[in-house]
């Protein structure tokens, strides 16, 4: 047993052991990080469900002018013919009013919007459309959200949306018919409505109009704009944000479906965080190692193996309280908290085993380590170049305190 402890104890068999400890210490690790992915799941299960029970995703487009007729086929059946004109142009403004709903401890923003509706149709000078029906369209593709009912405004005359009429909605969307003597004198359609809907997660709008014009504000603090367009004008402030699009025909050629949104999104998710945190763990865990090592090799003052075992473990059960806390309290916060709980017992374990000077070391190189992840992880951009310069000046700063030293 004895030749045993001291072949283990040989410097470059350490190293190695010490090394593979690291390598295996990933699999509580990667537990954590399964767990984390399992979290985020549920919270995004409960979060779908507040979203389609509250209206879901909302659509917005301009109404269409359509003539209905039949024609018949070469087999000699009836079938329905339309001819559509869209808008000339389309002003959306707009307000969205949002707020924060919790289903046991995650969150969702939902909202509630106002949309003022206005534009022109060109009317057509196609006799043949005369003989059709005349109705308007408003393309719909979820209509779970829609509140009150609809009145579109045409020519200063109202037409309200017929809840009773089976043949004024469709899966698409709904539709207000016109009379021939509503539209006998009618050069051009000047239309407004207003809807009122409420929905989750994004604010759709669909450039359907030859002119798309859309302004939006909202006391959301931190709005996603994705899609085919980005905003032509956008200001966030801390009350919240104000955002003008302008589309037209021109920017829309060759993009079938295309659509800007805004997403309400909750700025922070925890479990992407802590899972960016977790692939750092083997940098930290080998960090940490290596300060311990050094301790040893400059002070001669032995190590075991298992005082590295737990210590390693110790950094892992890091991430998972990590995970837990984050679960109540801003990341940064749940960071800190963590962070405490694994340098304090820490710090106490190497003063059991350890001089008062190698412990106090070992133990600012633990709390400097979650520092500087933490730096890390808040840089995104620049995090691969600081992680890289960082790694370099501990090569360069281990290369230097064992430079004398002889691991064989």
């Amino acid at each position: 047993m004895k030749n045993v402890n001291n072949f283990l104890e040989m410097p470059l068999i350490k190293c190695i052991f010490i090394f593979m400890t690291a390598l295996a210490l990933q699999i509580p690790s990667c537990m954590v990080t399964d767990l984390a992915d399992e979290r985020e799941n549920a919270s995004l299960a409960a979060k779908h469900e507040i979203t389609s029970s509250y209206g879901g995703i909302q659509y917005v487009y301009a109404p269409v002018l359509q003539y209905v007729g039949q024609s018949m086929d070469k087999d000699g059946k009836i079938q329905e013919q339309i001819i559509e004109f869209k808008a000339s142009n389309a002003e959306i403004t707009g307000k969205a009013d949002t707020e924060t709903l919790h289903k046991s401890i995650y969150d969702v923003i939902v909202y509630s919007t106002s949309l003022d509706i206005k534009g022109e149709i060109a009317m057509p000078e196609d006799a043949a459309t005369k003989r059709m029906a005349a109705r308007i369209f408003l393309p719909m593709d979820n209509s779970a959200g829609i509140e009150d009912g609809i009145t579109i405004t045409i020519n200063g005359k109202d037409f309200p949306f017929n809840l009773d009429d089976p043949s004024a909605i469709s899966e698409h969307g709904v539709y207000f018919n016109l009379s021939s003597e509503d539209i006998r004198d009618w050069v051009k359609m000047e239309y407004s409505l207003c809807i009122r809907s409420k929905g989750a997660e994004s604010l759709v709008f669909v450039p359907n109009a030859s002119r798309y014009k859309v302004r939006l504000s909202s006391p959301h603090t931190s709005p996603g704009f994705s899609g085919d367009f980005l905003p032509d004008r956008r200001e966030i402030t801390e009350n919240g944000f104000t955002a003008e699009w302008c589309v037209t025909s021109i920017n829309t050629i060759g993009k079938n479906n295309s659509d800007f949104r805004v997403n309400f999104i909750i700025p922070v998710n925890q479990y992407q965080r802590t899972t960016r945190t977790i692939k750092y763990s083997f940098l930290v865990i080998l960090l940490i190692f290596a300060a311990l090592f050094l301790s040893e090799t400059l002070t001669k003052h032995r190590i075991s193996i298992i005082q590295y075992i737990v210590t390693g473990l110790s950094l892992c059960m890091f991430y998972l309280m990590l995970l837990s806390v984050s679960e109540y309290v801003p990341f940064g916060l749940s960071y800190l908290i963590a962070a405490i709980l694994t340098t304090a017992p820490l710090g106490g374990y190497f003063f059991g085993f350890m001089n008062r000077k190698a412990a106090i070391s070992s133990t600012a190189a633990v709390a400097l380590t979650y520092i500087i992840i933490y730096i890390l992880l808040n840089m995104e951009t620049y995090a691969l170049l600081a992680g890289t310069a960082l790694l370099f000046i501990i090569l360069c700063a281990i290369m230097y305190f064992t430079r004398k030293s002889d691991l064989c």
